[in-house]
């Protein structure tokens, strides 16, 4: 499982410069062949927006979610997130949530993080391994920028989500993954998000990698942040925290137990000429599934 933020802005609204610097047409079409060469099975993306076509052009092999459009005007009806997974997986539910709760400022909501000039949430997805093996998937984009308001306005959606999976009996494992522009250090996530859901005698949450690297240790909310090098940081990958997660919750309900195997930041998904495709680095989580036969 992999979520990766596409940057899929265009480069210019009305003739303003917005994202100047972002992959366009071209460059995400080398994203598109970039994901096709790792050949992983299911995708969070989110800023799916105006480059959809080039995004799945080398995906031949994969079946994608609705695309909710691109964005063109000061005010746009897409979240720009989409769910990408191999032909061989059997996905149903689409479920689009818009967060109750968003942070921006200015003229037509362009300020702290422009939240207000799309429609934010998250999804839900089933996707089905192999026969009588489901996986509930939720994806999700939360409020960008780092004011008070912005960080607010993350832990009310952290909530939301939350609330939202505690609500759900689908009898099945869940996999949650999206770019939370949430860091433990700076938002209570282990509180809100992390033991809320714990809270539920069903389930049991772990974070990829807090898991597979951190040993199961959770950065400590107020601390430091842990930012890696190439964002101005002290901190080499995998061992800085990043915004971009992924977490898996086990059901005691269901039949189906996820483990995840290892984690990974792919700092190898780069040009010919070693640049970054995108603004965000793909993160991976490999699982291993066991499957519990009922009598």
């Amino acid at each position: 499982a992999v979520s990766m933020n596409v940057d899929g802005l265009p480069q210019k609204i009305l003739g303003i410069p917005i994202n100047s610097d972002g992959p366009g047409s071209s460059g995400t079409q080398k994203i598109s062949q970039k994901m096709a060469e790792y050949n992983w099975d299911v995708i969070g993306v989110s800023e799916d927006f105006n480059y959809n076509t080039e995004l799945m052009s080398s995906l031949t092999s994969y079946k994608s979610g609705t695309h909710r459009g691109g964005v063109s005007r000061l005010n746009n009806d897409t979240d720009g997130l989409n769910l990408l997974w191999k032909n061989t997986i059997n996905v149903t539910g689409e479920k689009w949530t818009s967060w109750n709760t968003h942070y921006s400022t200015g003229i037509f909501g362009a300020g702290n993080g422009a939240d207000g000039m799309i429609d934010k949430g998250y999804r839900y997805y089933q996707a089905t391994i192999a026969e009588g093996v489901a996986v509930d998937v939720y994806i999700l984009h939360m409020d960008a920028d780092s004011d008070a308001g912005d960080i607010a306005a993350r832990e009310s959606q952290l909530t939301q989500l939350a609330d939202a999976i505690k609500a759900s009996d689908n009898k099945n494992p869940i996999i949650v993954m999206g770019d939370t522009n949430c860091r433990y250090t700076r938002e209570n996530l282990e509180t809100l998000f992390i033991n809320a859901i714990n809270a539920d005698s069903r389930f049991t949450i772990q974070d990829a990698w807090v898991e597979k690297i951190r040993d199961g240790v959770y950065p400590t909310y107020g601390a430091d942040a842990i930012v890696a090098k190439d964002k101005g940081g002290t901190y080499d990958y995998p061992q800085a925290e990043i915004v971009d997660k992924i977490f898996y919750i086990n059901n005691t309900d269901s039949v189906v137990t996820l483990q995840a195997d290892s984690y990974t930041v792919h700092t190898d998904f780069v040009d010919d000429d070693g640049s970054a495709l995108a603004d965000h680095w793909p993160i991976e989580a490999k699982f291993t599934y066991t499957y519990t036969q009922t009598v």
